[in-house]
């Protein structure tokens, strides 16, 4: 199992060679000692516990890898201060640490994470160099260096949240992750980052999705056999991350034009009201009280509507003075009225207990007076102002 440390020393200094004429040795160079690793990484995974591969082998492999992921980022570097514009380096990187990406499967759960978590926290240090003002300017590492350690970072965190989240916490630590990201990319103005923060985000709400569907939601007890405390957590992360993910669009400039502004936001906008009704169906459930099923989901028609009246009033105000904004949050306010008028006549009705019905049409009831009055009130003095003017 020694091969491919042999490769790493015999052509580990020809990594991410900058010169143009050995571009293609410099590819040549890299796959074998990729391949033989992978080789390697495979073989102490099938057989972990066998004569043929005992425990020191694993870390031998282990070892190899990780020569040959830390010799890439060294070659890619020098190769960017001579070409700036050659990512042929920063491709041999990538394809380096390949075999660093697949060395937790030779380990156990809690070998595995530290892994990933390892080479995830220095893949990921790599790509944040270029944006520390003390470490940037004499590092100068290329962009396109950056960019393949962001992902290569970001499927090593990945690897680590599958290991160590379990499938009722998976949702929660998938979608803290895409926080951080898109948190990062909207101070940053960093695209990249937001691409990984949005693709931590769908995984983080399939896996929810999975756990809290549709199907589960509307059945009593479906909901109270699967849902509880980590879907009501994994539910307001994802709220949080909608809101993080909002800010993070109009700071990368993702709302500038009304288009897709509209187009976000009623994305944004299903997403929030699936995940207000898991959260309060979940908390309902989770209090144990034998209703709680039912308050849940009166409960998220009713923040549903308020949701509705207050996207719909901050629309009639603005409406003058800035009618890009007020037009979509007239459109979203509309929209969700009209979505949580649909779940009341068409679910509420039929599900919820008369106390509770009652209290879910009367909330409802005054917010659509409350909106009606105003939008009575904002096309009068609009009418009013046309005549005189």
């Amino acid at each position: 199992m020694t091969a491919p440390v042999a490769w790493v020393v015999a052509t580990g200094a020809g990594f991410g060679v900058p010169v143009s004429a050995r571009t293609w040795r410099c590819r040549v160079r890299t796959v074998p000692a990729v391949l033989a690793t992978l080789v390697a990484v495979a073989g102490a995974a099938l057989n972990p516990g066998g004569d043929a591969n005992p425990a020191s082998n694993r870390y031998q492999v282990l070892a190899a890898a990780i020569v040959i992921a830390a010799a890439g980022p060294a070659g890619a570097v020098l190769g960017g201060r001579l070409r700036a514009g050659d990512v042929t380096a920063s491709l041999s990187f990538g394809a380096a640490t390949v075999p660093m990406l697949a060395a937790p499967i030779m380990f156990g759960r809690t070998g595995s994470v530290l892994v990933s978590a390892t080479v995830a926290a220095a893949l990921l240090g790599v790509a944040v160099v270029p944006w520390l003002p003390k470490l940037g300017a004499p590092a100068r590492i290329p962009g396109h260096l950056a960019v393949v350690s962001a992902l290569a970072g970001a499927f090593a965190l990945l690897e680590a949240c599958v290991g160590i989240a379990r499938v009722q916490t998976l949702p929660v630590a998938l979608l803290l992750v895409a926080m951080g990201f898109l948190g990062v990319a909207g101070q940053q103005r960093s695209r990249v980052a937001a691409g990984i923060g949005v693709a931590f985000g769908a995984l983080g709400a399939l896996t929810f999705f999975y756990r809290a569907d549709i199907a589960t939601l509307a059945d009593q007890s479906e909901a109270e056999a699967h849902l509880g405390l980590s879907t009501a957590l994994s539910a307001f992360a994802g709220l949080a991350t909608l809101a993080v993910a909002g800010w993070c669009a109009r700071r990368i400039g993702l709302l500038n034009r009304e288009s897709e502004a509209t187009v976000l936001s009623v994305f944004a906008g299903i997403g929030g009201l699936y995940a207000v009704t898991a959260l309060t169906v979940s908390v309902g459930i989770a209090t144990g009280n034998r209703n709680g099923f039912l308050a849940g989901h009166a409960i998220a028609t009713i923040v549903w509507m308020a949701a509705a009246t207050a996207a719909l009033l901050y629309g009639l105000r603005r409406l003058a003075r800035i009618p890009q904004r007020a037009k979509v949050a007239l459109g979203a306010g509309l929209l969700v009225t009209a979505a949580a008028l649909a779940k009341l006549f068409l679910f509420d009705l039929a599900t919820l207990d008369g106390l509770v019905r009652a209290a879910a049409f009367l909330v409802v009831g005054v917010l659509l007076l409350v909106v009606g009055t105003r939008y009575a009130r904002a096309f009068g003095d609009m009418d009013s102002g046309v005549r005189s003017a």
